[in-house]
């Protein structure tokens, strides 16, 4: 019964760790999302010139 216990316990932990992580993957990608719109959308007003007259 204990042993049961602590592999429960053990399992939420687990849960709890992966649940937390995807959150922050998923916030931290929204972020880069949101950014390249940004950049897409007003690349035109933005001093991106030195970024933009790069060669490959």
């Amino acid at each position: 019964m204990e042993i049961q216990m602590i592999q429960n316990e053990f399992r939420n932990r687990q849960r709890n760790a992966y649940v937390m992580m995807r959150m922050i993957k998923d916030f931290v990608m929204s972020i880069l999302i949101l950014a390249m719109a940004v950049f897409m959308l007003f690349g035109d007003k933005l001093p991106i010139d030195m970024v933009t007259t790069l060669d490959p």
